[in-house]
């Protein structure tokens, strides 16, 4: 039996078909929102201050590694995490808290030039590390963050130091309203960054009084 025949018409209306189907899609459209947190309102206010007296190094900040996805964290649970597909960071979470914290004590400490790493050792006098332990918003919007810090005086390791805090911030669900979570968060963080920066002072006062 002869059977090409058939073949022959088969095959190119099964090809119009793909190519048909290929050219009708429509383009998917990306639901798909990006956040950064901001730093307290107070950094954006112009300060008179012309005498520096120090410089503070502010080390790369560590978060745990379920925080390092470009996806929203939302704990359901004390051991279940969910990442949304929707809401984003724009920038990585560690390099978002590091920016915004170098800006709030920036503000904070008026006499102290701050910076962010990358920063040479011999640029600045006292550095500070942060670690994060927590960081993220539950499904019912109550933001919270648990961070430890050191601060210490470069040439002199023996003028340490350390603070920690934990923050509890009630704000909207992020389901309901992220940009509204993520202001939460940045919040959260300025009351932290107040934190560290008592603990930096402590550390130049305890370095001036020390033989």
């Amino acid at each position: 039996m002869n059977t090409s025949a058939p073949i022959k018409w088969v095959l190119p209306v099964m090809l119009a078909g793909v190519l048909g189907g290929c050219l009708n899609t429509s383009p998917v459209a990306d639901n798909r929102r990006f956040f950064v947190i901001e730093p307290g309102p107070s950094s954006f206010e112009q300060t008179t201050v012309t005498d520096i007296d120090h410089q503070l190094g502010i080390k790369p900040i560590l978060v745990p590694g379920y925080l390092r996805d470009y996806r929203i964290v939302v704990r359901k649970s004390n051991t279940e995490i969910g990442y949304s597909e929707v809401v984003r960071w724009g920038e990585p979470i560690s390099l978002g808290l590091q920016r915004v914290i170098r800006d709030n004590l920036d503000t904070a400490l008026e006499d102290v030039l701050v910076a962010g790493a990358p920063w040479q050792r011999g640029d600045v006098d006292f550095e500070v590390s942060i670690r994060f332990q927590r960081c993220e918003v539950d499904i019912s919007g109550l933001m919270v963050i648990d961070a430890e810090w050191l601060c210490s005086k470069v040439d002199d390791p023996t003028t340490v130091v350390f603070g920690q805090d934990h923050i509890d911030k009630q704000g909207p669900r992020p389901s309901e309203d992220p940009s509204g979570a993520v202001t939460t968060l940045s919040e959260a963080v300025h009351e932290l960054s107040l934190q560290i920066a008592e603990t930096v002072r402590a550390c130049i006062n305890g370095a001036k009084e020390s033989p």
